[in-house]
């Protein structure tokens, strides 16, 4: 599927190139570079620019607009520019030696790079390309605010493609910028970041209330609705999970948001297989027919019963080392409580209670899944991992069939994707980096004249800490793509 996707962008990007190149060449050469100098198109292999002044008036105007409550403002930002440049070394210092010592997952990790294909569903590639075009036209919108606020000259803004990743830029008149304050070059520099930090706050806030704001229309908070059900699973069917039911507990853990349903599900994966606790004299009432309660092939002791919610259960007694082997009707059984030794099973299960297990290879998990649309429980032996990719489950619950489950799903998605990406933005760019704001940040904080040193000194130590910012983040997202590749 990956080298599929990339086969399309390069056809795609090859087309917009031979294209170019043609009309470039052709009989009307001259009319079609006049028509990309007026709209400021610039088309190369890979990249698509577009760059236009036709708002510079407007950002003029909202540059005389309350003046000191905008400088009031960008001074906040100046100040969380400083706090964000020091906090990403840190914060990045601490990802490395997570990243590089911690045995956990990729999923574990704290930066995660987002590749289409590999960790990014090609279903959220319009997500992805939007979300990145919003949080970058943020960005560098407050760095043309702050600009304008600081009486600096805006001399156009654009909007560029490269590859599959949008973005935004704004060219300021850098004669003007240099000859200003350090302090009101920290102001724009820092405009950015800025932005993009009151964005994420912005987004959560909003994301808080959406439940909230649904409620007319959408359950939420009493477990997670199913949209969709794979027809190859082995829970599909009559006897599955029905589409629009609403998985409410799995093996007794309670789900209540999608969060919780992953939650249950790592639990069981990570923990040992969960047994339950019996009474020897009930099982011995319960127990069906076996083929064979010593036979090797113990998965078909149950091959003789004709109920389908029989199944094969293990044990051992608190007196005796060898594992026995039931056939036991499995809705009965796991109503009792949950136990992984006979000795965790008190008293009211009789005087020798057993801990039965059910019978499953290594990779197997016994799942009783309580759901709405059934009177009776989902009992599930298998791949857990094949569980949950075959659901489509959303937070939300339809309350009239009108109601598409899809408007909550899409708003709170992206809300989601504002979060992440224009947090990473505020993070990334505030790190003294070459190439990003970062840069400039500890540019113009080193030459505010708090410090003692001479111009020598502080050249000599902008240099030691942007070598330093530079090379972290890079070993950063070097580790962060081992890590993705070998996960």
């Amino acid at each position: 599927m990956l080298r599929i996707g990339v086969g399309i962008l390069f056809i795609f990007w090859l087309s917009i190139f031979l294209i170019d190149a043609s009309l470039k060449r052709s009989s009307f050469s001259n009319r079609y570079k006049a028509f990309l100098e007026r709209s400021g198109l610039s088309l190369s292999f890979g990249r698509v620019r577009w760059f236009s002044t036709l708002l510079n008036r407007q950002f003029l105007r909202f540059g005389s607009w309350k003046p000191n409550l905008q400088q009031m403002w960008f001074f906040a930002g100046a100040v969380f520019g400083i706090l964000a440049m020091f906090g990403s070394v840190i914060f990045l210092s601490y990802s490395l030696w997570f990243s590089v010592f911690s045995v956990h997952s990729v999923g574990d990790k704290i930066l995660i790079p987002v590749l289409p294909g590999i960790n990014l569903p090609y279903s959220h590639l319009l997500y992805f390309f939007c979300t990145l075009l919003v949080c970058g036209i943020l960005h560098e919108a407050g760095h043309m605010m702050a600009a304008v606020c600081e009486n600096v000259s805006v001399n156009g803004y654009g909007l560029f493609i490269i590859g599959i990743y949008p973005g935004a830029y704004v060219d300021l008149s850098t004669d003007q910028l240099f000859s200003i304050s350090p302090w009101k070059q920290l102001t724009i520099y820092c405009a950015g970041v800025w932005h993009n930090f009151i964005t994420t706050c912005i987004a959560s806030a909003i994301l808080f209330v959406v439940p909230y704001m649904l409620v007319p229309f959408f359950a939420s908070g009493t477990g997670v609705h199913v949209q969709f059900v794979d027809p190859s699973s082995p829970v599909f069917g009559a006897s599955g999970i029905a589409v629009d039911s609403v998985i409410q507990s799995i093996n007794g853990c309670p789900v209540r948001s999608s969060l919780d349903f992953s939650s249950c599900m790592q639990r069981l994966i990570s923990r040992p297989s969960v047994g339950y606790c019996l009474d020897s004299f009930w099982m011995e009432r319960l127990a069906q027919p076996m083929v064979s309660a010593k036979s090797s092939r113990i998965h078909e002791c149950c091959a003789n019963s004709s109920s389908h919610s029989d199944l094969c259960f293990s044990y051992t007694s608190t007196l005796n080392i060898i594992r026995s082997y039931r056939c036991l009707p499995a809705r009965v059984v796991t109503r009792n409580n949950a136990c992984y030794n006979a000795f965790q099973c008190n008293s009211i299960y009789g005087s020798s209670p057993l801990c039965v297990f059910a019978m499953q290879d290594n990779n197997s998990r016994f799942l009783r899944v309580s759901h709405s649309k059934s009177d009776h429980d989902l009992l599930y032996i298998g791949d857990p991992y094949l569980f949950t990719y075959s659901l489509t489950i959303s937070d939300y619950t339809p309350l009239y069939q009108w109601a598409s489950p899809l408007i909550p799903e899409i708003i709170t998605r992206f809300l989601k994707y504002i979060i992440s990406f224009s947090a990473a933005l505020a993070l990334l760019n505030s790190v003294p980096s070459i190439a990003l704001d970062g840069q400039w940040i500890l540019t113009a904080f080193l030459g505010l004249p708090i410090w003692g040193f001479d111009r020598a000194d502080k050249q000599t130590v902008r240099f030691i800490l942007l070598t330093f910012g530079t090379l972290l983040l890079g070993a950063n997202i070097i580790v962060a793509f081992i890590n993705l590749i070998r996960f």
